[in-house]
């Protein structure tokens, strides 16, 4: 943080709060998606794979998620989206005989579902409270 001159410790450490505030959502996903492409996920794919899949996993409409009321919005959120994931694997991997036939419902749900998990579970307790009353 870059104190100017005329700001003091108050005024410098509020902004900072609030660029905090303002970026927390995007850094989550991105810590997320980094985090569930290690190395036993993304062996089987072709070299340069990783940063697709990333940038991939970074579009996912996370924020629909609060709006699923029951299973069958639920499924068309993750049919989807996973739709979206399978394409850039089939995409960078064509050739790759190892991803195929499973490379939708076996690698695309896996990567999805993994960043998934870790999306929901750090969202914050109001959210929860919420999306239980």
């Amino acid at each position: 943080v870059v104190r100017r001159s005329g700001e003091n410790n108050t005024t410098v450490l509020h902004l900072e709060f609030e660029r905090l505030r303002r970026d927390h959502p995007t850094s989550v996903l991105s810590r997320c998606a980094r985090s569930n492409l290690g190395a036993s996920v993304i062996r089987v794919f072709a070299a340069g794979t990783k940063p697709s899949l990333t940038n991939a996993l970074g579009h996912v409409a996370v924020d629909e998620l609060r709006a699923i009321c029951n299973v069958n919005s639920f499924k068309a959120f993750f049919e989807d989206e996973l739709s979206q994931i399978a394409r850039v694997i089939k995409r960078l991997n064509s050739d790759n005989t190892r991803i195929y036939p499973g490379y939708k419902w076996g690698h695309a749900s896996k990567v999805l579902c993994l960043f998934l998990r870790d999306v929901v579970s750090h969202i914050d307790i109001s959210t929860i409270r919420r999306l239980i009353e």
